[in-house]
């Protein structure tokens, strides 16, 4: 059987299609990627694998009338390239895991016949699934927002959590590019953060490391705290995740789900100009089952470090009610629904 898997533009998107990739792999099928030049996927897919499709594809969403129109017309062209595409591989089935390079697969898919699927990764879709969820054979989601409840697909499902005694350090944590909220705060309170009594691993982003270690170098000094450990970004991010006493971190839905997965306490500032909000309603989704704890950015700055030391004082409390705490990662549980409603269509 063939698959063909599309989705991208953020890690969000691109992280859990990956996974689902691998999984199809696993079980003996052939996958082809479909993704878009402008996305994270550009520079990551070839690790991955070499069976792929960069298209020419930018979003309409807070743009001029022109850029719609030219974001409509690559569209078209990317349908018509897609086309051309499944002509030739003839897939069995086309998943997309969100992103405009997802919607041209879907559209192409469904000219074609194709049985299509989706996956939503947020507790709030966005607008591309939410379009698509009406045209598809079957969608999934991994908060249950939107069709089957499967949980997200992560690449490191394998990894357990660490004994309590093993855990030894706090984690800020503002995604692969970095956020600039998350690295003004530290900046301001760093003295503050060291003096918690314990390391403070703190992942600045592949975009923000430099200016952010000349910020910290021009306002304290040469020498930072021993127990600061600053990186731009980290291939074993999952492991310092799994030491982690507890997190401050965005709340994207594969950030959210790693940290769940691996029972770390976390307090999450989601990104307020996340498109529908949907950082806050992933975050609040964990909150409510007891298991982090969510402040709007605004209602943080105020009494930001009151705010961490009263997080970190309940932290034993969190990890109690993580103990019932059901969280789906492996992309099994995806792959394995989507063959089967392939071979009942």
């Amino acid at each position: 059987m063939r698959i063909l898997i599309s989705g991208g533009g953020t890690g969000g998107h691109f992280f859990p299609a990956m996974a689902a990739l691998k999984s199809f792999q696993e079980k003996g099928f052939d996958v082809y990627y479909v993704g878009s030049r402008r996305g994270i996927e550009a520079e990551k897919v070839a690790a991955f694998t070499a069976d792929f499709l960069l298209l020419e594809l930018s979003g309409m969403l807070g743009h001029s009338a022109l850029k719609k129109l030219q974001a409509g017309w690559q569209l078209v062209f990317a349908v018509k390239e897609l086309l051309l595409l499944m002509r030739r591989m003839r897939p069995d089935a086309v998943v997309g895991f969100g992103g405009y390079s997802s919607a041209a697969a879907i559209i192409a898919g469904r000219l074609m016949g194709v049985p299509c699927f989706i996956h939503e990764q947020n507790a709030i879709a966005g607008l591309t699934n939410r379009l698509l969820d009406r045209v598809t054979t079957r969608s999934f989601s991994a908060y249950g927002n939107i069709g089957e409840h499967v949980g997200l697909p992560l690449r490191h499902s394998a990894l357990v959590p660490a004994p309590a005694d093993e855990r030894e350090h706090l984690l800020i944590l503002g995604g692969s590019q970095g956020s600039l909220f998350l690295n003004t705060f530290v900046g301001d309170h760093l003295g503050e953060l060291t003096d918690l009594g314990m390391p403070v691993y703190h992942q600045t982003g592949s975009l923000m490391h430099e200016k952010h270690m000349q910020m910290l170098h021009e306002r304290y000094g040469r020498q930072l705290p021993a127990n600061y450990l600053p990186f731009a970004f980290s291939d074993d991010i999952h492991h310092i995740m799994a030491g982690s006493v507890a997190a401050i971190s965005r709340s994207g839905a594969g950030a959210a789900f790693e940290l769940m997965q691996l029972r770390v306490p976390s307090l999450f500032i989601p990104f307020p100009h996340a498109a529908h909000d949907h950082q806050y309603a992933n975050a609040k989704y964990f909150e409510d089952r007891g298991c982090a704890l969510v402040y709007r950015q605004e209602e943080f700055e105020r009494g930001a470090m009151d705010k961490v030391r009263t997080f970190l004082s309940c932290v034993d409390q969190y990890h109690g009610n993580m103990q019932g705490l059901e969280i789906d990662t492996d992309a099994s549980t995806l792959t394995e629904r989507i063959i089967g409603a392939i071979r009942m269509s």
